[in-house]
C-alpha cells in the first residue's frame, strides 16, 4: 500500500514537473502604446518607405560657387562688440 502511494506520488510529481517545463507562460495583454512600440522596434522602416527620387543634380561648378559663398559669408561671422557677461554664483 505504501509502495503504491509512493508510485502514484512520484508519477504525479514527474508529470507536473514535465508539464511545467513545456509551458510558454502567461503574457498579459498589453496596451496599444506597448503594441505600437513593439511594432516600431521590429519593423524594417527602410522597406516600408519608398526611397525619394531626387531630381536636383549638383555638378562641380555649382558646388564650387556654393562653397565659396559659404566660406565668404557663413563661416566667418562678424565680430560681436557688445558682449553680455553673466556671473552665476558670484
Amino acid at each position: 500500500m505504501i509502495l503504491s502511494n509512493v508510485k502514484t506520488l512520484l508519477i504525479t510529481l514527474i508529470i507536473v514537473l514535465l508539464s511545467g517545463c513545456s509551458s510558454t507562460g502567461y503574457l498579459p495583454p498589453s496596451g496599444a502604446s506597448v503594441d505600437n512600440l513593439v511594432r516600431l522596434q521590429t519593423e524594417r522602416p527602410l522597406d516600408s518607405v519608398p526611397p525619394l527620387q531626387s531630381t536636383a543634380k549638383l555638378d562641380g561648378e555649382q558646388g564650387e560657387v556654393i562653397m565659396e559663398v559659404f566660406r565668404a559669408h557663413v563661416s566667418k561671422p562678424a565680430e560681436i562688440n557688445n558682449e553680455i557677461h553673466i556671473n552665476v554664483g558670484n
